[in-house]
Order: structure tokens, then C-alpha cells, then sequence
């Protein structure tokens, strides 16, 4: 009620949408999440929190190609965050991309402080590679976790 007594009053708030989005996709309400998500992101693009959710309303919905399209455009602004590779990394394996699927579960753990996690994610990254483009986000990878694990050990 407050969400719509608040939309009555500034009809094109991106930020009241983008809250009113995420409150009706948290409850179920999928059909009015995309309606305010999609308002949202109408007005302000570069909004990536909205995004977020909007990619996680795609994929509840068998959108995984959009779904998919969206994380990456997040990721694109805000790489470092072990939520949206998460959430990018079950949809990967949801559409049977194991490897790529495990990598972006291992930039989570990585990014989230578990780095023994994100080992495990790697390992099993490393089983499901078959192609170069997979060899090389492998690699890529790995010269991340490299590059983090030194500046943490010279942080403290």
C-alpha cells in the first residue's frame, strides 16, 4: 500500500519503482515486479541493483538467454560482486554451461572471502572444460585469485 500511495504521488521515481519491484518480486508477485522493474530501468538504465533483480525475474520466469544477457551487463559495472556471480553462476548451470557456471562460482566464493571455496569451484571448472574460450576464463581466473590473495596478504 505504501509502495502505491508513493507511485501516486511521483509516478516516475526510478528509485520507488526499483524498491517496489524488488518488494513484489521478494513476495511473488512476478507480473507487478517486471511491470515497476522494467519502469525503473526505463528511466535510469545505468541503475545495476535493478537490473540485478530484473535478471533474477527473467531467470524465474525461463528466461535464462535474457537473464543471462543482464548479469553480464551487471558484471560489466560491478565485478566484484559475489551476489550477481552467484546468481549468474546457477543460470550458467541451469542451462547445462557447467564450466562457465563454476568459474563465476568461483569468482563468488573469491570475492565473498572463501577462497578455499572458490578452489573447489575451480576444480570442478577444471573438469568440465572442453574448449579454449573455457581454458582461458580458467586462466583469467585463476591470475584474479593471484592478484587478490597478494593484496590481501600485503593488507595485513
Amino acid at each position: 500500500k505504501l509502495f502505491a500511495k508513493a507511485l501516486s504521488r511521483v509516478p516516475r521515481d526510478a528509485l520507488i519503482l526499483r524498491e517496489a519491484g524488488i518488494f513484489e518480486y521478494e513476495k511473488g508477485d512476478m507480473k507487478k515486479a517486471r511491470r515497476c522493474l522494467e519502469q525503473a530501468l526505463d528511466i535510469a538504465p545505468r541503475d545495476y541493483y535493478g537490473r540485478f533483480f530484473y535478471a533474477r525475474l527473467l531467470d524465474d520466469a525461463g528466461d535464462s538467454a535474457g537473464a543471462q544477457k543482464a548479469y553480464r551487463e551487471v558484471l560489466r559495472h560491478v565485478p566484484d560482486d559475489s551476489e550477481v556471480h552467484t546468481y549468474y553462476g546457477r543460470s550458467l548451470g541451469s542451462s547445462r554451461n557447467l564450466c562457465e557456471g563454476y568459474v563465476h562460482l568461483a569468482y563468488a566464493s573469491l570475492y565473498a572471502g572463501s577462497p578455499k571455496k572458490a578452489a573447489v569451484w575451480l576444480d570442478r571448472a577444471k573438469k568440465e572444460a572442453k574448449t579454449e574460450a573455457e581454458k582461458a576464463a580458467i586462466k583469467a581466473f585463476e591470475e584474479k585469485a593471484k592478484e587478490r590473495a597478494k593484496i590481501m596478504k600485503n593488507a595485513q
